[in-house]
């Protein structure tokens, strides 16, 4: 059947001029994923390719010393991708199961994301800082297409961020990105203030059976303004959203220690498309968390009652992430 060997290198890989840029114009943007996996998409040789890049640029991240690797033996598909810091480390692997497709995807990623500077003269330079995010992503799952593997995947996504300043092409570089820019957008309209949002943490922990992630341990956000913690769930195949927020302002008139100024806010829709309710009534925590969290709304509001202005809601899902004796 023939084999296909390949050892690549390159000084500089610049992957910025691939961004997807403006997508309103697709209609769906899961469609591809709903596609039925063949196993004739596949060659029919076998494929070991090697490829070591001194520089890897993409948007908003840069990685020195890559190696990546390609293999591909009877239908069984596998991609590795590391570097030199020890900030990358990418495992694929994709082979068939009897009449499907068995998927498994090991993936964590150390990014210093940063914003570049503009200029009066609307360039762009260095950028002012650096702001440090982590994912780990654990997921398997089967099926005849993406929709499917994804619809029945175990596993967790994780994602912890540090300080910096948030901008539109930071967001898009995160897990629920549009979710917590959209969930921003609506807080800042209420909010006078025009200077830019500083960010000092974010958290998100999602819990995978079935192919629904649940926010068991809880997601928050921290900026210079406000803190939110909130719990839900994802439905990775179909990317709907049903997640709960309570928010607690930190700076401004009626700031209380014990949030008497507190909002629930429910976003629903999809990640592409979140919607925005804002209930300040609390009644989202027993309309939408209760039925999210699969009977974990006591939890929830047990958390949730922990949030002020002068708590740290990453730390609150952190410590609900620590294992115990009992665990």
């Amino acid at each position: 059947r023939g084999r296909i060997e390949g050892s690549f290198k390159a000084e500089t890989l610049d992957l910025t001029a691939l961004r997807s840029g403006d997508d309103t114009h697709v209609a769906d943007p899961w469609a591809w994923i709903r596609h039925e996996l063949e196993f004739e998409d596949l060659p029919q040789r076998d494929i070991d390719l090697r490829l070591d890049v001194a520089h890897l640029r993409a948007p908003e991240v840069a990685f020195a010393g890559v190696q990546s690797r390609a293999t591909l033996a009877d239908r069984h598909l596998q991609l590795k991708a590391t570097d030199r810091a020890g900030r990358l480390d990418i495992l694929t692997d994709l082979q068939p199961k009897g009449p499907v497709w068995r998927l498994q995807m090991r993936h964590k990623v150390e990014l210093d994301l940063a914003q570049p500077a503009e200029g009066k003269d609307g360039t762009t330079g260095a950028p002012p800082g650096e702001q440090k995010v982590r994912i780990d992503i654990d997921l398997a799952g089967s099926g005849k297409s993406m929709s499917e593997v994804l619809g029945s995947a175990e596993g967790h996504l994780e994602m912890e961020a540090g300080a910096g300043q948030l901008n539109e092409a930071i967001a898009r570089s995160l897990p629920l990105n549009n979710v917590f820019a959209t969930l921003l957008t609506a807080i800042k309209a209420k909010d006078s203030a025009k200077a830019p949002t500083q960010l000092d943490c974010a958290v998100l922990h999602l819990d995978v059976a079935a192919g629904v992630g649940i926010s068991k341990k809880g997601l928050a956000l921290r900026t210079d303004r406000v803190n939110i913690l909130g719990t839900g769930s994802l439905k990775l195949a179909s990317g709907e959203i049903d997640l709960t927020f309570k928010t607690a302002q930190r700076k401004g008139v009626g700031l209380s220690i014990r949030g008497l100024t507190d909002k629930f806010v429910r976003v629903t829709g999809t990640v592409a498309q979140p919607q925005v309710e804002l209930n300040p009534s609390g009644a989202a925590l027993t309309t939408g968390a209760a039925y999210l969290t699969g009977g974990l709304s006591l939890l929830a509001e047990a958390v949730f009652t922990r949030l002020t202005g002068f708590s740290n809601p990453c730390e609150i899902v952190q410590e609900q992430k620590q294992p115990t004796s009992e665990q």
